[in-house]
Order: structure tokens, then sequence, then C-alpha cells
């Protein structure tokens, strides 16, 4: 209803409720370094580096501003208030 709007305040809903500041993760890695001689002139050398990661992480909800026109079904016109629609923070 109009007498519940009071202009200047705050929504007091938390767009940042049941965000992830943390991702959940999992992380796999294995590296070896290896040589192996064959005899005094011949040796093999190898690096090798395996590396997987998988993450989950929940993002904050969106937030837009909108316009609301007095045609849209759920306009209310707070006490006062004489334009023809009033744009909001979402």
């Amino acid at each position: 209803t109009a007498g519940s709007l009071t202009a200047g305040t705050v929504n007091l809903c938390d767009e940042l409720a049941n965000q992830d500041l943390m991702p959940r993760q999992k992380y796999d890695s294995v590296n070896s370094t290896g040589r192996f001689e064959f005899n005094d002139w011949f040796s093999v050398f190898y690096d090798g580096f395996y590396s997987r990661r998988e993450f989950y992480r929940r993002s904050a909800y969106s937030n837009a501003r909108l316009t609301v026109p007095q045609t849209n079904a759920f306009f209310v016109r707070p006490a006062g208030f004489t334009g023809s629609s009033y744009t909001l923070d979402y």
C-alpha cells in the first residue's frame, strides 16, 4: 500500500546473502622428474606435471535499476508523489 512506502528508506534485502566467499574446490596435481642413465654416454631425462582443478561458487544475486510506470499492475503511488513513473533499485 502507499502507506507502507517511506521516502528515503533503504530496502533491507541483503543481496550478498548465501554467496560463497571461498568456492568449494577439488584440486589434484602430480609432478615428477627423473633421469635414467643407460651407460656413460646415453641418458634419458624427463620432467612431467599434471594438474586438474574443479570448483563451484555461488555468486551474489544480480541487481538492477528499474522504472515502474503507472500502467504497471503493481504500481503504488506514494503519498505526495505526482509523477507518472518512478525508478527503484532492485
